[in-house]
């Protein structure tokens, strides 16, 4: 009887291991398509956890942020913050209405949005999560200094989601600077066509 229940035990135990171990394959495989499908993407993308490690970050966020490659290998967001100083020029007011619910102080830096992020967390989660929300981002405008006489300015869309099996903060980039750009050539070309109607009529 010993015998046949070890057996058993041994079986259940081995079937246990490799369930376990085949679950673990499927998911470091899910996550390597997951990551394949992020590196194509130009926006730049970049997940932290609650614990503020960064847990990926695609080609173009190095591109985007001007980041050359001995800058390669930053960890958390410490490591990114001393790198790029970016500055948060605007943001959506919905944004707001769940970031800034305690009159602290305004967020000037992206800095200042991960230190509210981490403050928040719990809460953020359940918004993104919720049926009831306006959108499926937070919006930001920001800029950085290249140098002493150039900037770039991106869009910054801030949201929760699952990565593996924890929830992270995904942070999407976008350059803007060239689009902001053209609406201004745009803009001065409609302000002439307009001025020069004016004086022919």
């Amino acid at each position: 009887g010993i015998f046949i229940s070890v057996t058993i035990f041994s079986f259940f135990f081995e079937k246990a291991k490799r369930d376990n171990f085949t679950i673990e394959y499927e998911s470091l495989q899910k996550e390597r398509v997951w990551k394949e499908i992020l590196n194509e993407f130009p926006e730049g993308v970049l997940l932290i956890n609650k614990k503020r490690d960064i847990i990926y970050v695609n080609h173009s966020v190095y591109t985007l942020l001007n980041l050359g490659p001995m800058e390669l290998e930053f960890e958390g967001v410490s490591d990114l913050n001393s790198l790029v100083d970016i500055n948060i020029d605007t943001f959506t007011t919905d944004s707001m209405s769940v970031l800034d619910d305690s009159g602290g102080p305004p967020l000037a830096k992206f800095r200042d949005l991960q230190e509210r992020i981490f403050q928040k967390w719990d809460r953020l989660v359940n918004h993104f999560e919720s049926p009831l929300r306006h959108n499926d981002y937070m919006m930001f405008k920001g800029t950085y200094s290249l140098d002493d006489e150039k900037q770039k300015t991106i869009d910054m869309k801030f949201t929760m989601r699952t990565f593996g099996s924890e929830k992270v903060a995904l942070f999407l980039f976008s350059d803007i600077s060239e689009r902001l750009v053209i609406d201004s050539l745009k803009q001065t070309i409609q302000y002439k066509e307009r001025l020069l109607a004016t004086v022919s009529h």
